[in-house]
């Protein structure tokens, strides 16, 4: 089997540009989704239909961020901008939201978007945040002016006053203040940066690992495969060494990226990236066992990159690479995803990312291995009965 071994990496040199390339494509992503946009600013649509006090103070609230730039909008036309990309996204002050504020039910907002990626991430805690702040100010400022009244003095002259002297004492905080609120933004950004880095290894990833386990349908059509069957080489130790060989590129390519993540991109995980890597290498391992079963029952590689193109694309939109899986709420979407390796992977390493120690992730782990040996499993069983023909 190690001279099988030998020369499948031989003949992978070729496909080491390729799995460069693809590494290649991960990181433009990640600095693509990261936030690594310089002065870019994402905007995001204001509608006000309570038109009220409390209602103008969160719209001034959120317009004193300077991460994000804010604009009054009307319903219609607001959603028209998002749908059609020229909006980050929309909230909306639904009508009865003051009325809400002051009898502490939950707030009338309801937030718009067409993307569910690192942006939205981080947008809608601030939003939350906004609020929080903006309803302690005037709870405050409430009480204060209740006692203030008791004395003879106007309610909404010193509640006007308690509002702004809060507001401005927030805007002009003491160095220890703002260091906890760099912190939190910095802590945002890197969340954002980590399921970036995470998501799109995953994805890149299985697509070098199935199409390089599936290159048993190319060497099938020029005849190298049964050409190999009459030598001394089993058949066994081809589809082992095909195996390895895939995994092996899968696992150079995850390591490239993760490391890069964390050394260029000073993404901040915790010191776990061995443990990542190892988690990663398992799901390299599925994927290359399912380019050992699509080699078993598809008849060429075209029907392979066919399958490939809509499955994998598939599997990294349901899997959470693509935007966080916890924003699902199908209850279909999720139970699909439920039976997708990329699922697993992505919660094993984004807990571990979050330094949680890996006997954590292994029921996840352990999913994924699962899987690999299903596919396998049938692969190896199925190619092992295939008698061989000259095309």
């Amino acid at each position: 089997m190690w001279h099988i071994l030998k020369r499948k990496l031989w003949m992978q040199r070729n496909s080491l540009k390729m799995m460069l390339v693809m590494s290649g494509i991960s990181l433009m992503m990640i600095f693509a989704f990261g936030g690594f946009g310089g002065s870019y600013k994402p905007q995001v649509l204001i509608s006000d239909l309570d038109q009220s006090p409390l209602s103008k103070k969160i719209v001034s609230a959120l317009e004193s961020d300077k991460s994000h730039q804010y604009q009054l909008m009307e319903v219609d036309k607001g959603k028209e901008m998002v749908k059609e990309g020229k909006s980050l996204a929309m909230l909306t002050i639904e009508k009865g939201f003051e009325e809400r504020v002051k009898t502490d039910a939950e707030p009338l907002l309801s937030l718009m978007s067409v993307k569910s990626d690192a942006e939205i991430i981080v947008l809608k805690p601030l939003i939350l945040n906004r609020y929080n702040q903006m309803k302690d100010w005037h709870l405050i400022s409430e009480t204060v002016s209740k006692q203030a009244v008791a004395k003879g003095q106007n309610f909404e002259k010193v509640y006007q006053e308690t509002y702004d002297k809060l507001r401005h004492n927030s805007e002009t905080k003491i160095a220890i203040s703002l260091k906890a609120s760099e912190d939190q933004s910095k802590a945002n950004k890197n969340e954002a940066l980590m399921h970036s880095v995470i998501g799109f290894i995953i994805f890149f990833v299985s697509y070098s690992a199935v199409f390089g386990a599936a290159d048993i349908l190319e060497e099938r059509k020029l005849n190298t495969w049964q050409r190999l069957l009459i030598s001394p080489s089993s058949k066994l130790g081809m589809i082992i060494g095909n195996l390895l060989v895939s995994w092996i590129l899968g696992m150079v390519q995850m390591a490239l990226v993760l490391f890069a993540g964390a050394y260029l991109f000073k993404v901040d995980f915790g010191g776990n990236e061995m443990t990542m890597f190892l988690a990663g290498t398992i799901f390299c391992l599925a994927m290359s066992g399912f380019g050992i079963f699509l080699s078993a029952v598809a008849k060429s590689m075209q029907q392979v990159s066919a399958l490939t193109s809509v499955a994998l694309t598939a599997f990294g939109m349901l899997g959470g690479c693509l935007w966080p899986i916890d924003l699902v709420t199908n209850p279909v979407l999720i139970g699909l995803s439920k039976v997708i390796p990329h699922t697993y992977a992505v919660k094993a390493m984004t807990k571990l990312s979050r330094g949680e120690s890996l006997t954590s992730v292994l029921p996840l782990l352990v999913v994924l291995m699962s899987m690999a040996i299903v596919f396998l499993g049938i692969g190896f069983v199925k190619l092992m009965m295939t008698e061989e023909q000259y095309q």
